[in-house]
């Protein structure tokens, strides 16, 4: 059997009530996937995530794919069909999808990134004729997520923030989680236009979730839950999950944007048919695209001009200058090294990823594809495209072929940012982690005396 037309599928920031509302819906009956399998409640979420673990890996994934994570995004490129990787992982969504749901008559998701990686998952659900999903979006105060969001910070490192700053403004870690809301919310907004949505206010839903409910169950097709479904559904829902109170005149310390998207949201889960009927998508539009232009003006700068150098053995050199940017660009070089010989590349000084398309020798007319592999500071990952993580010299190795010098060719592109370098501190850590592993497990083999 395959997958059911109607999924449901909840959206909306982290820290924004998505928990709750799942947990609500699966005891109408929507089946989440199997609870031994979601992440474990914590302390955080003492009534836990109904989350499967195995999607925020994907998605964390994906989301590695376009130079971001769960807490450093953005708008998705526009060819982001064409960055190398991404067919790959709508097709694992695709197969992760059909082996967890299939056959399940109502069924349906919740993951807070799935929010940002909708154009993925819309890809996932057309390729499988999924033609009707559900969107229930979750809102809730934007400064309520961000103190929601203060106390996870300490998990990861984080001293404990001053309710302001001198300035009178939330703390930097707060102002993040704001900017990050309104990421994700108008993603929701945006991306789930045309599609039956409705808005759950996460504030007023725990005060009376029954009217949000059953507006839900209405515009779905043959969902009939049973009264004693509908009463557990509302006795899940805790009035107390709530621990901070904030007016809209809290929002007048940020930008203007943040206050009408929030008007936007309530405005909307006060008319649910205008919603759907499009009343408020021209509003929507242009605060996403406020929105796109004004985080743009904060993107880091490229890589400047660069070389990239080749090197092998007896002192052997060359160079091909390159932009380092996000753009795919092909670099030609004649290597003139003795056949067979290792050649090491350095494609740049700072730390970076770099996605490789295609690389290839030309030799007596012949083209032969060239075998990459990772020198010692570099991590060589296969997405369909090789993605090379460099945080040294030597990050690259290829090798001549036979018959001596040839011209090499590689088609490339750069990502660099702060997602960037988290992920590079990441996989350094790891490796560390690795080494010291394995440097214990020498240290405590037995002699041949204790065999």
């Amino acid at each position: 059997m395959g997958l059911s037309k109607e999924p449901v599928v909840i959206l909306g920031a982290f820290r924004s009530g998505t928990s709750c509302l799942a947990a609500a819906l699966n005891h109408l009956g929507v089946y989440l996937g199997d609870p031994e399998h979601f992440l474990p409640a914590d302390q955080f979420n003492e009534q836990g995530y109904c989350e499967l673990e195995e999607l925020q890996m994907l998605n964390a994934r994906a989301l590695s794919i376009f130079g971001m994570n769960y807490f450093q995004a953005g708008k998705l490129p526009n060819d982001w069909l064409d960055v190398p990787g991404s067919r790959e992982i709508v097709r694992e969504i695709r197969g992760f999808l059909t082996r967890e749901f299939s056959g399940r008559a109502r069924w349906g998701w919740k993951e807070p990134s799935t929010t940002i990686l909708m154009p993925l998952f819309k890809k996932a659900l057309q390729a499988e004729d999924v033609s009707s999903p559900h969107y229930p979006i979750s809102i809730r105060h934007p400064l309520s997520v961000a103190a929601s969001q203060r106390g996870r910070q300490q998990r990861f490192g984080y001293p404990e923030p001053e309710l302001t700053n001198e300035f009178g403004e939330p703390p930097a870690i707060e102002q993040r989680t704001v900017g990050l809301w309104l990421h994700y919310t108008l993603s929701a907004l945006k991306e789930t236009q045309e599609s039956s949505r409705q808005v759950f206010a996460y504030e007023s839903f725990l005060s009376d979730p029954r009217p949000y409910l059953e507006r839900l169950i209405r515009d779905m097709s043959g969902w009939n839950p049973s009264n004693e479904e509908m009463e557990a559904a509302i006795a899940s829902v805790n009035p107390k999950l709530s621990h901070s109170k904030f007016s809209h005149e809290d929002l007048a310390g940020l930008p203007p944007l943040v206050g009408r998207v929030y008007d936007c949201c309530l405005a909307a889960q006060q008319d649910p048919d205008g919603l759907n009927a499009g009343k408020f998508d021209t509003q929507i539009n242009e605060m996403w695209e406020e929105w796109i232009y004004t985080s743009q003006l904060t993107d880091p700068l490229p890589l400047p001009y660069s070389d990239m150098f080749f090197s092998w053995k007896d002192g052997g050199r060359a160079s091909a200058k390159f932009t380092a940017s996000s753009s795919w660009q092909k670099i030609r070089v004649t290597i003139d090294a003795p056949g067979g010989t290792t050649v090491q590349i350095d494609p740049s000084k700072l730390p970076c990823q770099i996605w490789i398309r295609n690389a290839v020798w030309r030799v007596d007319g012949k083209e032969l594809q060239a075998a990459i592999r990772p020198g010692i500071n570099g991590i060589v990952e296969d997405f369909g495209a090789l993605r090379l993580t460099l945080y040294g010299p030597a990050p690259l190795l290829t090798q001549a072929p036979p018959s001596g010098p040839a011209e090499f060719e590689m088609e490339f592109r750069v990502v660099t940012g702060y997602a960037v370098m988290v992920d590079i501190i990441g996989k350094l850590q790891a490796t560390l982690d690795r080494a010291k592993r394995a440097q214990a497990g020498r240290q405590v083999m037995p002699g041949p005396q204790g065999r």
